[in-house]
């Protein structure tokens, strides 16, 4: 619908209050049909259509989920310990038409992690071997947009349980 503000401008409501490039199914234009007419004893009136075409525009990619959502202010971290083989997966999404966005993994990953992609997936796996803490970058990129987040992981001991104490059953 079309609505008159404050300012008097007319302002094209939708139902959602959006207009999705992907959300549009069939044609990517809007056609607003006008009629004008004066105020004279013999009104005229007059109709014509005004034709909105929908562009895209390259939105930026996403870390999610296992489940496809996305998360916000997203932080990710590796706790591991020494000798215990360490799994974890990684999702990213772009809601771009035709666009598959890149893992890019700084130098900083440590030694023993490996990282293999599929499409928007990255497996993570590996054995440490020795204490350590620190952080490298991951980086979603897509032709326009680089995502950056800061990947903290630490190694803790791998203590061998002990026998705190024992008593005799006597």
């Amino acid at each position: 619908t079309i609505q008159k503000d404050s300012d008097s401008n007319y302002d094209l409501v939708t139902n959602s209050n959006t207009i999705d490039y992907e959300g549009l199914s069939g044609s990517r234009e809007i056609i607003v049909k006008i009629t004008v007419s004066d105020d004279n004893i013999d009104s005229k009136t007059s109709d014509f259509d005004v034709v909105i075409g929908i562009t895209n525009v390259n939105e930026a990619p996403y870390w999610t989920n296992s489940n496809g959502v996305e998360i916000t202010n997203y932080q990710p971290s590796i706790v591991a310990d020494i000798e215990i083989p360490f799994q974890s997966v990684l999702y990213w999404d772009d809601k771009d038409d035709d666009q598959n966005p890149d893992l890019i993994v700084s130098d900083q990953k440590p030694g023993w992690l490996t990282i293999n992609t599929t499409g928007t997936t990255a497996s993570l796996e590996g054995t440490p071997s020795a204490v350590e803490t620190g952080s490298f970058l991951l980086t979603i990129s897509d032709p326009d947009f680089d995502v950056p987040v800061d990947m903290n992981f630490e190694v803790r001991p791998n203590q061998r349980p002990y026998l705190q104490s024992f008593l005799p059953n006597h």
